[in-house]
């Protein structure tokens, strides 16, 4: 956690947000026992991008349950419900404590992924859920981290927009869950933007009416930088050429070069996570190859001119030294599999071109 109080990263702030404002806020309000978390559907995703289980386990939670799935009831524990504001989400909720002597949990603490309207919040008003309930907050985090500072609204099906001109509801509500979600980024960076949009574009136009006056509102009785950023809301007719063109940054050539899936590779036969915890993927990630290709050389020449001469020599120190060094190995190792892997994929993409 002081990690993350000293990283100003989209990223960062929101992890913060999952592991203070939630999850440790949470668990200083809990009576005894230990603390379940529950999340739907959509919830999970968002929980996953930012987090693995191993690492929300570790902040003292008994388990990670499915909304949607058949649970064991722990009546003497206390769960954290991370879920979106929908009607069947909270539907499901309710059916947890409909019936007294079975209730699933001892007490609720309720968090939304964004803003809950009034209508649905009433699905909730129903004596098993409200006689429970200990803590109800919007936690605004409602989007897919994909690097420190590059996010992802989560809505594959936002193509529709473009093919429902004559459905006015249909593409309102499109923009509308647009809106929550990029509402949820400015307040998470606590950002409360000037916004300029395509003229020429209803669908730009519309989404910046919708934002301006969330925004609004939101901001209204929250504190915000005082240095105010800029919002620019465009349409992909802007520019239609773009999505044709061929990314040759180190990522895009390396998901479409080889075999990955969900942020996994495989190559001769053995498996690699390409995620934070490799500092030669976060680095060059978002490089284009002729810097990658330059630039890892070089890292690992200044590599093997320090940490390797140390354990060279290590024959040559004292025990001290020795012993100094050999508390280091464990890095040294993980650092000689990273470029060992890395240049590899260099070498591989060089051939392929």
């Amino acid at each position: 956690m002081e990690r993350l109080a000293t990283e100003r990263n989209l990223k960062a702030l929101s992890i913060q947000r999952i592991l203070k404002d939630m999850i440790q806020d949470t668990k200083n309000v809990v009576e005894a026992g230990f603390l379940i978390i529950v999340v739907d559907d959509y919830t999970v995703k968002i929980l996953s991008s930012f987090l693995t289980m191993t690492e929300v386990l570790n902040e003292g939670i008994f388990s990670i349950e499915r909304l949607q799935s058949k649970r064991q009831p722990y009546p003497k524990y206390d769960a954290l419900y991370f879920i979106s504001p929908s009607s069947e989400s909270c539907e499901l909720v309710t059916k947890d404590f409909e019936k007294e002597k079975n209730a699933m949990y001892r007490r609720i603490h309720l968090f939304f992924s964004h803003e809950i309207i009034d209508m649905v919040l009433e699905k909730l008003v129903t004596p098993g859920v409200v006689k429970r309930t200990k803590t109800c907050k919007e936690l605004n985090l409602s989007f897919l981290i994909r690097d420190k500072n590059l996010f992802d609204v989560g809505l594959p099906g936002a193509l529709k927009l473009f093919t429902v001109k004559n459905e006015r509801d249909s593409r309102d509500k499109i923009l509308s869950n647009i809106k929550d979600r990029l509402a949820s980024v400015c307040a998470v960076l606590r950002e409360n933007p000037y916004i300029q949009y395509q003229g020429n574009s209803t669908l730009a136009s519309r989404l910046a009416e919708y934002m301006n006056g969330h925004l609004s509102e939101f901001f209204n009785t929250r504190t915000y930088n005082e240095k105010r950023g800029l919002m620019l809301i465009v349409d992909r007719t802007i520019d239609i050429s773009s999505p044709m063109l061929h990314d040759y940054n180190y990522e895009t050539m390396v998901y479409d070069l080889f075999n990955t899936k969900d942020n996994e590779l495989e190559l001769n036969d053995k498996k690699y996570k390409l995620d934070d915890k490799d500092e030669l993927w976060t680095k060059y990630k978002n490089k284009h190859m002729c810097q990658v290709f330059e630039e890892l050389q070089k890292d690992f020449d200044s590599f093997m001119q320090s940490d390797y001469s140390k354990v060279a020599k290590a024959e040559e120190q004292t025990f001290d030294e020795m012993a100094n060094v050999l508390g280091k190995m464990k890095g040294y190792k993980t650092k000689t599999n990273q470029f060992s892997l890395h240049l590899k994929l260099a070498e591989e993409i060089t051939n392929v071109n």
